[in-house]
């Protein structure tokens, strides 16, 4: 029971980028230095009946050195999987860096399932330019 609630959990629908054909400069996300840009979208699914679970708690574990991010509610068509054309609320990522910072930063958000006990925690390399 465990191990499939497990899979489950770890077979959640997850887009990554925010929008589809987003620029990535080796393995980053390419944004604009004083721009409010989305660079991720975590969508909390079962798989197996595309509900969402309702006890995910999402945290900023890795703030931004030289911006700010932002986690928002925002309600998301799912284009994948089984579950495509299901609306969900989902978790957009927000970045946003120091007007005029050019170069690399790093964030991290932690995504914890209150009733399953699981935790992920998603990394997010940004190339501010």
């Amino acid at each position: 029971m465990v191990l499939r609630t497990l899979l489950a959990f770890l077979a959640m629908t997850i887009c990554f980028g925010g929008v589809v054909g987003q620029e990535r400069a080796s393995g980053a996300t390419i944004v604009a230095s004083g721009q409010t840009t989305r660079v991720g979208l975590i969508n909390p699914v079962d798989p197996q009946s595309c509900k969402v679970s309702d006890d995910l708690v999402a945290t900023v574990s890795r703030e931004a050195a030289a911006g700010e991010i932002e986690l928002r509610r925002e309600s998301v068509i799912l284009t994948t999987s089984r579950c495509v054309q299901v609306e969900v609320m989902g978790y957009a990522i927000y970045y946003r860096s120091q007007r005029g910072f050019v170069g690399r930063d790093r964030v991290a958000v932690t995504f914890r399932n209150e009733t399953r006990n699981i935790t992920d925690v998603y990394f997010f390399a940004l190339d501010v330019r």
